[in-house]
């Protein structure tokens, strides 16, 4: 029987998992995009490539490492292919949420109610025989029941904790003190961020989804400057979230999520430079 677990991950460093798509505007190298939303994600086959470097990297038995994996896709010594299909099912990674600027503090965690609903349906999809976190998913369905009478175009939700901050802004947008206790909650805190921020869907996408921050990078060749270019990242303290699908109550699974959640795992590009780093959680 195949049982499903919610991981969290949370960037420790600016990430850059390239999209691999040709552009001809001002970025050179854009990030991965769920097609549907255009939302920032990882694509299952990124995330699971790099998951099966971090066990590599932990020298995990290699025989372990193929009955999750599967097989690997080069050759072997004698030119041959062992097709052996993983027992693990990788699912993408999606946004939770962002970190967004301010002038009261250095940035806020910004959601918006699509990237909640989308966390609480897969759930729901993949838990319907499941009570295991299912008093986190109440908060998050309630929570996101109190927001919606509030939102408004141009205006970001906050605790009135900052009250004292006087008025301010989160990426040019007003923000407006919003007193349910729920967005000072433990558990929400824990999935979104400590400085939770709820905008509208359309101001999210406007403002923070399709405005992703762009770092400029450079190749210097005996310290002259030979090739500049532009990269889209995923910010630092960015949430996401996934789905692994594993044989239910086996072993292997406890030893993947004992090993998941021991050192940072580094996704995408630019390791060298400290790019990708994150920390994995088990929801």
């Amino acid at each position: 029987m195949i049982g499903y677990n919610f991981y969290k991950i949370i960037t420790l460093t600016n990430m850059h998992v390239g999209s691999g798509d040709i552009n001809f505007g001002v970025v050179d190298n854009l990030i991965q995009r769920e097609p549907a939303s255009n939302f920032p994600y990882i694509n299952s086959s990124s995330l699971k490539g790099a998951l099966r470097e971090f066990f590599v990297y932990k020298n995990l038995q290699n025989d372990k490492i193929i009955d999750i994996f599967g097989s690997s896709p080069q050759s072997d010594k004698n030119g041959k292919r062992n097709n052996k299909q993983g027992k693990f099912y990788f699912f993408n990674a999606y946004i939770l949420s962002i970190p967004a600027r301010s002038d009261i503090i250095p940035y806020f965690n910004a959601t918006c109610p699509q990237l909640l609903n989308m966390f609480i349906n897969t759930y729901k999809t993949y838990n319907r025989l499941n009570d295991i976190g299912k008093d986190k998913i109440s908060k998050v369905e309630n929570f996101l029941k109190n927001i919606n009478a509030f939102l408004e175009n141009g205006k970001v939700l906050i605790s009135n904790k900052y009250k004292d901050k006087g008025s301010g802004t989160v990426e040019d947008l007003t923000m407006k003190y919003f007193e349910d206790v729920l967005i000072d909650d433990a558990d929400l805190k824990n999935l979104l961020g400590d400085n939770i921020a709820v905008l509208n869907d359309r101001d999210f996408i406007e403002n923070i989804s399709n405005n992703m921050p762009v770092i400029a990078r450079n190749y210097l060749e005996n310290g002259m400057s030979k090739n500049l270019w532009y990269e889209e990242i995923v910010p630092r303290d960015s949430r996401l979230f996934f789905i692994i699908g594993s044989p239910k109550d086996d072993d292997l699974s406890m030893e993947f999520n004992k090993n998941i959640k021991s050192e940072p795992v580094q996704i995408g590009a630019n390791a060298s430079i400290g790019y990708g780093f994150c920390n994995i959680e088990i929801i």
